[in-house]
């Protein structure tokens, strides 16, 4: 019965004007399907399931969104009377129901440490950036994720996106 959906879908597409032509209809649908299994295509779900809406305001509704969680550690490193510190930031991946692996995570540090870091997520769908050490222990450290790459296509944060922690 999908198939019957699908083409009723593509049908509409091509009413609306967005894609005229068969590699823009698929692109239209593809690109604007809910992913329920593997990112992209997958035996399961194919290219997952058919988005009317977003497919008939394609190539506008073509930003793709995947879920964060964020969870900062501080660590403390004493050398003589200095005190360093760096903040670890675990991020987790994850569309709804499971996390995801070989994601890259591009994100920023704000003060005390500010630099942009990048890495991407293991096996269990968490990735651990890491804040430069800076001298002073205290401060408010951080954390914003601003992208995520998945298999090439750059994907928009939600969730939370961003976190902090006050060291004193």
């Amino acid at each position: 019965m999908s198939s019957s959906h699908v083409a009723g879908v593509a049908a509409l597409v091509i009413a609306g004007g967005s894609a005229t032509t068969p590699s823009q209809v698929r692109n239209a649908l593809q690109e604007t399907a809910l992913d329920l299994g593997e990112c992209g295509w997958d035996e399961t779900y194919g290219w997952g399931l058919v988005d009317a809406f977003s497919a008939l305001n394609w190539p506008l509704a073509t930003t793709k969104t995947v879920n964060i969680s964020i969870d900062l550690t501080p660590r403390f490193k004493t050398a003589g009377k200095n005190v360093f510190t760096r903040v670890e930031a675990r991020v987790s991946v994850g569309e709804p129901g499971a996390l995801i692996a070989d994601a890259t995570i591009l994100g920023r540090w704000s003060s005390p440490a500010a630099d942009a870091d990048k890495g991407s997520t293991g096996l269990d769908g968490v990735a651990t950036l890491t804040s430069d050490q800076t001298k002073s222990a205290m401060g408010t450290y951080t954390f914003m994720v601003e992208s995520v790459i998945i298999n090439g296509l750059v994907y928009q944060p939600i969730g939370e996106t961003s976190d902090s922690i006050s060291i004193m």
